[in-house]
């Protein structure tokens, strides 16, 4: 998980969902004009949670395959090298969302 849905994203999400459910249309209006910088990234980051989760996966793969450790190394490298790029990206949203 990235640091922002360790720590807001899950509250916001588990308290938007709650509302739907057993709220009334105002209060779920309300909540989402005082929650919009959220609610505008969330889709950017349920995104890159899940690209994160698949370069994960393709490492471990990569680590369990039968290539030479120097292609290994070229492998992981690459796909750290992804992961670095979307961990920048957090910063400017949580900056976005007003974290």
């Amino acid at each position: 998980m990235t640091g922002v849905q360790t720590c807001a994203l899950p509250i916001f999400a588990a308290t938007l969902n709650h509302i739907v459910k057993f709220g009334t249309p105002e209060e779920l209006q309300e909540y989402r004009l005082a929650n919009k910088e959220m609610l505008s990234i969330r889709g950017q980051i349920n995104a890159i949670s899940n690209n994160m989760k698949n370069l994960r996966e393709q490492r471990k793969r990569l680590i369990a395959s039968n290539l030479s450790s120097d292609e290994k190394r070229a492998g992981i490298d690459q796909i750290d090298a992804r992961i670095n790029n979307m961990v920048q990206n957090i910063g400017a949203l949580r900056v976005k969302a007003g974290l």
